[in-house]
């Protein structure tokens, strides 16, 4: 028999004992329960029903089998359970256990790159070109010319060599094993001198020591916290010094009186002494600096100008694209990194490389200002996001849900994110909401709409930054501030 065809339970009809509970299958087949799927899987929600049921066994215990209460015989003591409450409760209990796993957001933090947010956002475009490739078999290793085994990458790493400059690359999981990989090939059991100043612990717990401990590498550490000079380097290599490590200070920056070691300063260095230098970048940013408003900024390509031997970096930070590490530098390093076994548990997959490859395309073409959604976000006129900001103000305050909530455009500060670029301010706008509300429960209000929607608090004002949304986005934010507002009154 059809869903449609059979007969369902009134939602009005009242539970008054555990044996009138439906059967769980026969509860499950009810096509308004059919909607938790688009949030948890079938078995999810039959877990999720057996708990519902469970917690309305224990409200019905205290019931007798009038469905009233064995103490108080009152009409008002009657079984709250019915059909459709349990309806109800396990369409909610579905949407919360949803909203575990991967689920769509409207970034209003301002935050380009949002770690706990996926960092940065990859182009629909690319994403379209790279569904057809991905979805069946492809040349991931094999040569067409020859018919037989290929190199895993090839393509994309001959692009990102045409793009920075660089002798040979290699593409791993992401930056820490980039580091990890090239730490345990080349300074395994060996000395690998690092500033005190770069002794950076980056978001998760994840700290450079620690990598290079795991790594093999025995650290060496010259300097001071706030002042490191190329001769704290030299001092401090020995017969067991096997590399030159520099570390940028990707998510902190350091005013007054301090001062570190240039590039070019541990290239010559590294040279005389045949030392191979090894800068972490983190950032990779691939583009002139000056030319999106970050100069003084480290690049890759400067980097690589400067003389560091081999220069690592995160594919979905200032790089725009998905999550990967990026190696670039001389042959003879990445040829070792090759050959290392750990290499094959750091590997990245086909969809990994295709995403690169796109992004590389984009850059490649000089098409990644209009191409590459990080930048397009970053470059965006501020007059644009004004007209987006009063668009929207505009619809919400002819409605009647305004109440006493005041609502402004203000002026804002957008930013990078990610651990790239801590200083660098973007200048933006904002929708300021002052309510009877905390901004704490106005935030929870925005969280909890059909697309969550996330942003921020300065000064006990919730902000709804505008740098980072989509006119796309416009009529989601519309809804959302009317339902909040009505809400709230």
């Amino acid at each position: 028999m059809s869903t449609s065809a059979k007969k369902e339970r009134p939602l009005d009809q009242r539970i008054n004992s555990p044996r009138d509970l439906p059967a769980l299958d026969e509860f499950l087949s009810d096509a308004r329960i059919d909607l938790a799927l688009d949030s948890v899987s079938r078995r999810t929600l039959a877990e999720i029903a057996r708990g519902v049921f469970s917690k309305a066994r224990e409200e019905l215990a205290d019931l007798g089998k009038d469905g009233k209460s064995k103490d108080d015989k009152s009409k008002d003591d009657k079984s709250k359970v019915t059909y459709g409450s349990l309806v109800r409760r396990t369409l909610r209990e579905a949407e919360k256990g949803g909203r575990g796993s991967l689920t769509i957001v409207i970034n209003c933090t301002g935050v380009i790159a949002h770690t706990n947010l996926g960092r940065a956002p990859l182009s629909e475009k690319n994403l379209a070109e790279v569904q057809g490739i991905i979805a069946g078999y492809q040349t991931l290793e094999f040569d067409l010319g020859s018919g037989a085994r290929g190199k895993r990458g090839l393509n994309v790493e001959s692009d990102l060599c045409a793009l920075t400059g660089a002798e040979s690359a290699l593409i791993v999981n992401n930056c820490a094993g980039a580091l990890f990989l090239l730490l345990n090939t080349i300074s395994n059991r060996k000395e690998t001198i690092l500033s005190r100043g770069e002794l950076v612990q980056i978001g998760g717990g994840f700290r450079v020591p620690d990598v290079m401990r795991r790594s093999g590498a025995k650290l060496i550490e010259v300097g001071t916290t706030n002042i490191t000079s190329a001769d704290d380097y030299q001092q401090a290599i020995s017969k067991k010094t096997a590399l030159l490590l520099k570390v940028s200070r990707s998510n902190f920056s350091q005013h007054g009186f301090t001062g570190e070691a240039t590039i070019k300063e541990l290239a010559a260095l590294g040279a005389s002494g045949e030392l191979p230098l090894v800068y972490d970048l983190g950032s990779g940013l691939v583009v002139n600096p000056a030319d999106v408003n970050l100069a003084g900024y480290p690049s890759v390509i400067g980097a690589l100008r400067d003389g560091a031997d081999a220069v690592c970096f995160s594919g979905d930070k200032l790089f725009g694209s998905t999550q990967a590490g990026l190696i670039v530098g001389k042959e003879g390093i990445i040829g070792k990194l090759r050959k290392s076994p750990l290499y094959r548990a750091l590997r990245p997959d086909k969809t990994t490389l295709a995403l690169l490859a796109q992004t590389l395309k984009s850059y490649l073409d000089d098409t990644w200002r209009e191409e590459i959604p990080l930048w397009k976000m970053a470059l965006r006129a501020d007059s644009e996001l004004y007209q987006l900001g009063r668009e929207i103000l505009s619809s919400v305050t002819d409605s009647s849900v305004a109440g006493d909530t005041v609502m402004t455009l203000v002026a804002s500060t957008a930013r990078y994110g990610a651990g790239s670029v801590p200083d660098a301010e973007i200048p933006s706008c904002a929708i300021s909401l002052k309510t009877k509300s905390t901004a704490k429960s106005v935030a929870k209000l925005f969280r909890e709409q059909a697309t969550p929607i996330i942003g921020r608090i300065e000064d006990e004002t919730f902000l709804l930054d505008l740098r980072t949304v989509s006119t796309d986005d416009k009529e989601l934010l519309i809804s959302a501030l009317k339902d909040v507002l009505q809400r709230i009154h």
